[in-house]
């Protein structure tokens, strides 16, 4: 079966709207948390990701936003953008939001806003030590992992060999049945890795191949909305060089 495999949109529904469209409807949804936080639309994004996602993880940016805690640890441009979404956010929002679980774990893969090791904590699995610590608490031999806006893929092979690799563009892996993986989605609102387009991986459990796609979207519509808001500029010119 497949799975599309989407994480932080960041209240940028233009960029949502654009991978559902291009997924279509036949294949299931599977969102791996940061559906708010420096974009313009956030209820807008939940509502339609309560009606497509089969499952949904939550993401720091979701829990600073919808609890109003947190936003001391945030930088100023996330605090702030952290401080109107929890303002602009409908109270039925905020709770479907706070009630997400950290880690959702099924047959045959696992999801998981940052790290599987201490969930709650958020941590990024980049690096030799974090990908370890993540791989140990791995509970199914594939992983989908977002957070960092940045696509990437780790293997741990069973001599215990760690192998990781940076995923630009359009790109299939095998996933190997005698390794164990974690697989960075990359991010629909605001993707890093100097690529504007909206990034998403489909899985295919039964043929075990990850593949991300970058869907194209009217980025400048996106930024005209953050702009009409209050919002820190920053939120909408990062949109126009992906990092």
């Amino acid at each position: 079966m497949q799975f599309a495999i989407i994480s932080d949109i960041h209240a940028n529904l233009d960029a949502l709207n654009a991978v559902l469209k291009y997924i279509g409807d036949d294949i299931p949804v599977v969102c791996l948390g940061d559906l708010v936080g420096y974009g313009a639309q956030p209820n807008e994004v939940v509502d339609s990701v309560k009606a497509r996602a089969i499952h949904t993880v939550l993401g720091n940016h979701d829990l600073f936003c919808a609890s109003g805690l947190g936003m001391n640890d945030m930088n100023p441009r996330a605090a702030a953008a952290a401080s109107w979404t929890h303002k602009n956010l409908t109270q039925e929002n905020k709770e479907w939001l706070l009630a997400l679980p950290y880690l959702i774990t099924e047959p045959t893969y696992a999801i998981v806003h940052g790290s599987p090791n201490q969930p709650e904590l958020f941590y990024y699995v980049i690096g030799e030590r974090a990908i370890t610590n993540a791989f140990k608490a791995a509970t199914r031999k594939v992983t989908f992992v977002g957070h960092s806006h940045h696509p990437d893929i780790s293997e741990l092979q069973p001599t215990g060999k760690v192998w990781n690799s940076i995923v630009a563009g359009n790109n299939v892996f095998n996933l190997h049945p005698w390794a164990s993986y974690i697989v960075n989605v990359g991010s629909i609102g605001q993707p890093r890795d100097r690529d504007t387009r909206a990034s998403f991986v489909v899985y295919d459990d039964e043929r075990r191949t990850a593949t991300w796609h970058r869907v194209a979207y009217n980025i400048a519509v996106a930024q005209a909305k953050i702009r009409a808001t209050s919002l820190p500029p920053d939120c909408a010119d990062r949109l126009g060089v992906g990092k």
